[in-house]
């Protein structure tokens, strides 16, 4: 029995530490690299439906102005 305990303390347990170590880290960097993508591309996103958005709004404002003129 002691030559199993000796086993999984020497063997098993130093593995699972260092695979769930290894876990945790890889773990963290995916997510922080994922929160990172998903943060730009709702940024770009963002950006380019505000610029959409004013680019229109300031075609409406000029073309009712020119439209006004000619009455």
């Amino acid at each position: 029995m002691s030559y199993v305990l000796s086993y999984v303390l020497s063997y098993v347990l130093p593995y699972l530490i260092a695979y769930l170590i290894a876990y945790l880290i890889a773990y963290l960097i995916a997510y922080l690299i994922a929160y990172l993508i998903a943060y730009l591309i709702a940024y770009l996103i963002a950006y380019l439906i505000a610029y959409l958005i004013a680019y229109l709004i300031s075609y409406l404002c000029y073309m009712v102005l020119s439209f006004s003129i000619y009455f």
